[in-house]
């Protein structure tokens, strides 16, 4: 196999998990789908291609995913340099990733996205329980948004806290138009029937009339 064959397998084997050499399988990190894998990387980049277009397979968008990561697992302001989180985005010393353009950040973003909605998902199907916080408020540009987080217990017995929601609100800031929308919330990530305690800043708004 030459350098160059031997990098692009390496590129493609980021997005995969492979299972143990007896079980021949590899696990997309993105949608964690089962494929066949032996020697050849074939299948795995036909995957990608296929079910994952926007994701760019080259060395240069690997180092934008790197540098994006930090941002949608942390729990930080990204505006805030002094951040455990900015820090690591920060220091990976590559400059052509910060200068990298909006068009060729988008399609790692949004494959960032999904991954992470994926994983959050699953890992919300095996709680009992959640308990949820929100807060509506209008930006110093009258935007209004609305966000809910729910906060768990996982199967480690450790706690978590993930972000259902941050939207932008546009509707009246009444009690049943927040309830409708919190609702729809729930809905997405099938909590519905899941939901043990829900906190708010107790505003005339959010009570019930």
């Amino acid at each position: 196999m030459s350098r160059k064959e031997s990098a692009k397998k390496s590129e493609i084997l980021n997005f995969f998990e492979i299972k143990p050499k007896a079980d021949k399988i590899a696990v997309c990190n993105i949608c964690k789908t089962d494929l066949s894998y032996k020697s050849s990387s074939n299948n795995l980049r036909k995957h990608m291609q296929r079910k994952h277009p926007l994701v760019k397979l080259s060395s240069s968008e690997n180092e934008s995913r790197s540098m994006i990561s930090p941002t949608s697992e942390a729990d930080f302001n990204v505006d805030l340099p002094s951040t455990s989180g900015t820090a690591s985005t920060s220091s990976s010393d590559k400059p052509e990733c910060i200068k990298s353009k909006p068009a060729q950040i988008q399609p790692t973003v949004k494959a960032k996205y999904e991954e992470v909605y994926n994983k959050t998902k699953e890992e919300l199907k095996g709680v009992g329980s959640v308990t949820l916080t929100t807060d509506c408020w209008t930006s110093s540009s009258t935007e209004s948004f609305l966000a809910v987080t729910a906060h768990l217990i996982d199967n480690n017995f450790e706690l978590k806290h993930r972000v259902l929601g941050c939207d932008s609100f546009s509707e009246r800031h009444t009690s049943a138009n927040l309830a409708s929308a919190i609702r729809n919330i729930l809905a997405e990530w099938d909590l519905e029937n899941k939901v043990l305690i829900f906190i708010s800043d107790n505003a005339a708004n959010i009570k019930k009339p």
